[in-house]
């Protein structure tokens, strides 16, 4: 009997599985992966806001923890023949396997237990708490975090009648090098003369770089054509690997109040409550300021007797606010490009300046 699980090994889950186990609660970090584990994501601390709460929760930069170092110049934004446009800003980059692996150490070392390979098959609710059914197990809490991404077992066991939308990003990662692409900027490709499909690349160490985005399987060619004209990429090599992942959209869901995402002393953070801030996505932040939150809430439930929920929606209201400026330049974007290439690189710059330097919660 634990007195907090949290399902879900990535950065939200590992730190509200700290700051629960520095309230002294008995805590359960759970991830379904044996860890350390490979994620389908850039990688980027882009933020401030994101950079200084990885600092602050986890007690060094990750810059420190994570040898040798990689930091990013900026994002530099192409449309076919028309000149790239650039937005200056300093981000970090790692590859989340050792991201996440760092940040579930730093919760294990503050006292949490961390077990990984643990697939969860579901959650039952009763009197005392829940009971997490594992592969060949049961574990059970007084309460219940889920930080286990955008296809959340959690969710779905919470709010089963929830109806979900989902997109699809994909992850080619290639070694060899290309020619014109200053590999200290991410590069973000929109071929099709409209906001999606797009793709990403962005470079790694040890002569790696990966290619990412939405609509690459069904413009696998097209892409790796365009890209083998101007920036020496061979046809012929395939990928050192391969992935891909799902995202949530509750964007529409979160701000009209049809979905909350907690309920009693269960509390959903990061991808699992569609908290990943629109425009980028860009989830890391997000979900660490959503996991300290669910652990302080926590311990106010404890200290009052009340839900968990009580506490933790209001102290929401940072990451809300922020969905909400940000939502709107989704549509303004699809408009932009509507009116042609330039003004819709322009329009990239403006919003990706307002999700990523601008960004507060």
């Amino acid at each position: 009997m634990y007195d907090v699980i949290v399902v879900g090994g990535g950065p939200g889950g590992s730190a509200a599985a700290k700051r629960c186990a520095e309230l002294g609660l008995k805590t359960l970090l759970l991830e379904r992966m044996k860890l350390p584990r490979r994620k389908v994501c850039t990688g980027m601390l882009v933020a401030k806001v994101a950079q200084d709460l990885v600092e602050e929760v986890f007690g060094e930069s990750p810059s420190k923890a994570i040898t040798p170092s990689q930091y990013l110049s900026g994002i530099r934004v192409y449309a076919p023949g028309i000149r790239p446009r650039t937005l200056e800003h300093r981000i970090f980059i790692a590859w989340r396997k050792e991201m996440d692996y760092w940040m579930n150490k730093k919760a294990e070392q503050s006292g949490a237990e961390l077990r990984d390979a643990a697939r969860v098959e579901t959650i039952e609710e009763g009197p005392d708490g829940f009971t997490v059914r594992l592969a060949g197990a049961d574990v059970k809490a007084r309460f219940l975090i889920g930080a286990d991404g955008a296809t959340s077992v959690v969710r779905s066991c919470l709010f089963p009648d929830l109806r979900v939308r989902y997109g699809g990003a994909t992850r080619e990662v290639y070694k060899g090098a290309l020619k014109n692409l200053e590999t200290d900027y991410m590069h973000w490709f929109f071929p099709a003369h409209r906001i999606r499909p797009r793709f990403d690349i962005n470079f790694k160490r040890d002569g790696l770089f990966a290619l990412e985005g939405g609509g690459l399987k069904d413009l696998s060619k097209e892409i790796k054509q365009y890209l083998a004209d101007h920036y020496g990429f061979d046809p012929q090599w395939e990928p050192v690997w391969k992935d891909g992942c799902a995202l949530s959209h509750l964007h529409d869901e979160l701000l009209s109040g049809a979905f909350v995402p907690a309920k009693g002393n269960a509390l959903l953070i990061g991808d699992a409550a569609g908290l990943a801030v629109p425009v980028a996505y860009e989830g890391i932040g997000s979900a660490v300021k959503s996991g300290i939150l669910a652990a302080a809430s926590i311990g106010n439930a404890i200290e009052t007797g009340q839900p968990a929920a009580s506490a933790y929606v209001p102290s929401l209201e940072g990451i809300m606010a922020e969905i909400k400026r940000l939502h709107p330049l989704e549509d303004w974007l699809t408009k932009e490009a509507e009116k042609g290439d330039e003004a819709m690189l322009d329009a990239v710059i403006f919003a990706f300046k307002k999700a990523f330097v601008e960004s507060e919660y």
